[in-house]
C-alpha cells in the first residue's frame, strides 16, 4: 500500500502486483513529458520506504528496482479473471535486467540513462544479451548528501 500512495503522488500508474514483483508505468494512460524522471524518483521512494519497513521491523528486505522506456502494448488479458498487463520489447528488456542482475539496487536501461544522466548519478552494471544484441545496464547510484 506505500507503494501504490508513492505511486499514486508521483503520477505513476501500478499496473500490477505479482508474486515477485511490482509492474508500473508512468505516461501509459496520461501522458507526461517527465514520465522517466517520476519513474526514477518513485523507485527512490520505493528504496525509503523499504529502509523505514526494515529499521520499524528489524528486518533485511531488499529492493531492486529495473526501469525501462520505451514503446509497449497494454490491456486487458485473460478470460475468467482479466488483469491489466503490458507487454513488448521495452518489457522484455527490462524482465531480462531483472533475471540478469541478483544484488539490490535501482537499474536501469540505456533509455532511462540518456534521459536523466544529467541528474542523476550512474555506474556502469555490465550488459544484458536480448535479440542477439548486447544492451548497457546501469546502476543508479544515489549521493549521502
Amino acid at each position: 500500500s506505500e507503494f501504490d500512495r508513492a505511486a499514486e503522488d508521483l503520477g505513476v500508474e501500478r499496473v500490477r502486483n505479482t508474486y515477485s514483483g511490482y509492474l508500473a508505468s508512468c505516461g501509459l494512460t496520461i501522458p507526461r513529458l517527465d514520465n522517466v524522471a517520476r519513474t526514477v524518483d518513485l523507485a527512490l521512494e520505493m528504496q525509503r520506504i523499504v529502509e523505514r519497513y526494515n529499521a520499524e521491523s528489524n528486518q533485511r528486505i531488499a529492493l531492486r528496482v529495473v526501469i525501462n522506456t520505451g514503446a509497449v502494448s497494454s490491456g486487458l488479458v485473460g478470460r475468467a479473471g482479466p488483469v491489466y498487463d503490458m507487454w513488448g520489447s521495452a518489457v522484455n528488456l527490462a524482465a531480462a535486467i531483472r533475471r540478469s542482475t541478483a544484488k539490490p539496487g535501482v537499474y536501469v536501461a540505456t533509455g532511462v540513462y540518456e534521459v536523466t544522466r544529467d541528474t542523476r548519478r550512474y555506474l556502469p552494471a555490465g550488459s544484458v544479451s536480448i535479440g542477439g544484441r548486447e544492451e548497457p545496464v546501469w546502476l543508479l547510484v544515489e549521493d549521502d548528501t
